[in-house]
This record gives C-alpha cells, sequence and structure tokens, in this order.
C-alpha cells in the first residue's frame, strides 16, 4: 500500500507538471528519469485527454537526457511491449519511439524503421503515421524507404490514420505528393491532433488545404 501511495503522488506530480506543460520543470525533478518515463507511459494511453499526448511528448524530452546505455534499453522495452509476445498492450508505443526519435534522432537511427514498420498493424497504423512525419521533420534521409507508405492510407476507413497519413505527405514535402493532398482535401472525417501541447478536433482536408498552401 505504501508502494501504491507514492506512485499515486509521483502521477499525480507529474499530472501537474504536465497540466502547466512545464516539461523543462519535469525534467528537474529529482525521482530518477528512467522512473518517470515509466510513469508517463501509463498516463499515455487516453489519446482522447491532451494530458496523455503531453506525457508522450514529456517522454521524448526526457529519454534524450537520459545516459545513452538507459535510453537503449528503454527504447527496447517499448518495442519488446509492442510484440505479441509480451504479453503488454504499449498502444502508444509507435507514438512514443517516434517522439523519442525525433527529438534525438542521432542515436536512434536504426529505430525510425523499426517504428514505422509497425504501419502494417492495425493498432499502431495512425502512430506509426505521426512517427513518419516527425521524423521526416527533422530526418528525412531516416524514412525515405517508407516514403510512399503514406499516400496508400488516404483511404483507411479511420479519419485518424487518413489524417496522419496527410501530415506525413506534408512532411515529406507537400509538392512532391501535390496531386494525392488535392484528392484529400475534400475529406470531412475528423480526428484528435495533438499539435504543441494543445489537442485539437481537425478535418483531414483542413490540414490537406493547409499543407497545399505552404507549397
Amino acid at each position: 500500500m505504501v508502494i501504491e501511495s507514492r506512485a499515486g503522488r509521483l502521477k499525480e506530480e507529474i499530472a501537474a507538471y504536465l497540466e502547466r506543460q512545464d516539461f523543462e520543470g519535469l525534467g528537474k525533478l529529482k525521482k530518477g528519469k528512467g522512473l518517470i518515463v515509466r510513469t508517463l507511459i501509463g498516463m499515455s494511453y487516453d489519446k482522447k485527454d491532451p494530458l496523455s499526448w503531453r506525457a508522450i511528448d514529456a517522454i521524448g524530452r526526457l529519454v534524450r537526457e537520459m545516459p545513452r546505455d538507459k535510453a537503449r534499453t528503454f527504447v527496447q522495452r517499448v518495442l519488446w511491449m509492442m510484440r505479441e509476445e509480451s504479453g503488454n498492450n504499449a498502444w502508444t508505443g509507435s507514438e512514443i519511439l517516434g517522439e523519442i526519435v525525433a527529438r534525438d534522432p542521432g542515436p536512434f537511427e536504426d529505430i525510425a524503421l523499426i517504428v514505422i514498420s509497425f504501419h502494417e498493424e492495425l493498432i499502431f497504423r495512425a502512430g506509426s503515421l505521426r512517427a513518419l512525419a516527425r521524423i521526416a521533420g527533422v530526418r528525412p534521409d531516416l524514412v525515405e524507404p517508407f516514403r510512399k507508405v503514406p499516400a496508400q492510407y488516404l483511404g483507411d476507413p479511420d479519419p485518424a490514420v487518413r489524417g496522419y497519413a496527410v501530415v506525413a505527405l506534408a512532411a515529406l514535402g507537400a509538392g512532391d505528393f501535390r496531386e494525392e493532398l488535392e484528392g484529400a482535401v475534400s475529406d470531412s472525417g475528423e480526428f484528435m491532433y495533438y499539435d504543441d501541447g494543445r489537442l485539437l478536433s481537425i478535418k483531414v482536408g483542413e490540414l490537406a488545404g493547409k499543407a497545399l498552401e505552404r507549397v
């Protein structure tokens, strides 16, 4: 009970930092970054809650500050959790790994292709496309083998998948995918899109239109 009480207090303390979007302050907590990121994983599963997305955001920031060997061990653990044989369900594993690679791509170049390859699995599809977009924004060379993948999901029944496909195409270069994006402008499907600390309900077509405006 004492351990559960301590874990509960830590979760409440972390939640307060996430509410304020005080990622710097969260990183200064004297609790051990390993313990904090493990707690953040448990707070990341509700994709309708902005705090869950801020938890994912925070994980990317904190892992970048961890010793390289410990950061690598954490990444491998997330991958293990995503695989069926683990018995765990890291529903936001692809978003978490995408954030980690985007924040610090150098040490995790090999992870980029692995996380994006999870697009073939339904539960990780939207997250893998988001990861592709995040990584493409900083190291497009790392996702080049998957350059043609987002377009194949513009007709997916899940608006979140279609939405992140559009975001990924924009990150890869909207000018190279003008035809695909023009076709998506009429998509009225809505999904929850996290951007700079905010969770927005936005139409797929609106994102496509904004991408084309920047061409």
